[in-house]
C-alpha cells in the first residue's frame, strides 16, 4: 500500500455522492413544511370579529442581506454551531428495501445519523403577525401523537425522512428593529436525519468481481463471507 491508500476489507464504491448533504436536504424540507403552513390572525382585540389567514411570502436558507428589502411575513433559516455525525444503530449499513430503487444495480448506505440544531427566524411588520406565528409553531412541529414532525426530502437526496423538532423560541425586539416597525420571532430547531450515500449493490459487486475473474475461474464462497478463485 501507499500513502493515502484506503485499507479496507471490502471495497464498496459509491455511485456519486448525492447533489446536497443531508444538512441542506433538512433545511429544503423544513422551508418547504413553512412555506406550506396557513396562519390565523386576529383582527383588533375584539373577539367577535373573523380572523383573518396568510402565509409567509418566501422561507429563505441564509440570512438576508443588509441591502436586501424583505417582504412581510418571511423566515430565514441558518445553521446554530457545529453538525454532529455519529454512529448509530450498526452503521455503516445496507438498506436493502432500496435496491434498485435509484438506479439499476444500486443500493442505499446509511453511513451515520446527523444531528444539528437550526436558526428559524420568523420576520413581519406587525405584532399580531408575529403572534399568530408564535401561536402556530408547536402544533406544526407536533401534528401528531408523537413530539416532533417527520419530513420527506426531495428526490435529491433520495426522499429520506428528516425529523424536526421545535426546541424554543424568543422574541427579538430592541431600539433598531422597534424603529423600523420590524417584530422578530427567533426559533430554534433541531432535526436528525441519516447520513446517506448511493453505492453499487452487493449482487452488482459480486458480478463485477466475477467479471475480473474470468469465464474459466470457479468461484467458492468462503465461511467468512468472502470469495475465493479456484483455478
Amino acid at each position: 500500500m501507499a500513502v493515502g491508500d484506503i485499507k479496507t476489507e471490502v471495497l464498496l464504491p459509491s455511485c456519486g455522492p448525492a447533489t446536497v448533504d443531508a444538512r441542506q436536504a433538512a433545511a429544503e424540507a423544513i422551508a418547504a413544511m413553512l412555506l406550506g403552513l396557513t396562519f390565523r390572525k386576529a383582527n383588533g382585540t375584539d373577539l367577535r370579529q373573523p380572523v383573518s389567514t396568510f402565509q409567509l411570502r418566501n422561507v429563505r436558507r441564509e440570512w438576508p442581506e443588509p441591502n436586501q428589502r424583505l417582504e412581510y411575513p418571511c423566515a430565514s433559516i441558518v445553521d446554530m454551531g457545529m453538525s454532529d455525525y455519529s454512529a448509530v444503530n450498526f452503521v455503516p449499513s445496507c438498506l436493502e428495501e432500496t435496491a434498485d430503487v435509484h438506479g439499476d444495480g444500486t443500493v442505499l448506505w446509511r453511513l451515520s445519523e446527523l444531528a444539528c440544531d437550526f436558526q428559524v427566524d420568523f420576520w413581519s411588520n406587525d405584532k399580531p403577525t408575529r403572534e399568530s406565528i408564535a401561536a402556530a409553531l408547536p402544533g406544526a412541529f407536533s401534528p401528531g401523537e408523537n413530539y416532533g414532525v417527520e419530513l420527506e426530502c426531495s428526490e435529491r437526496y433520495y426522499r429520506a425522512l428528516a425529523r424536526a423538532t421545535l426546541e424554543a423560541t424568543v422574541r427579538e425586539d430592541d431600539g433598531g428593529t422597534a424603529y423600523v416597525r420590524e417584530w422578530r420571532l427567533r426559533a430554534t430547531v433541531r432535526v436528525q436525519i441519516a447520513v446517506l450515500d448511493l453505492r453499487a449493490s452487493p449482487r452488482a459487486n459480486f458480478l463485477a468481481q466475477t467479471a475480473a475473474i474470468g469465464p474459466d475461474s470457479t468461484i467458492a464462497t468462503n465461511a467468512d463471507g468472502g470469495i475465493s478463485n479456484i483455478r
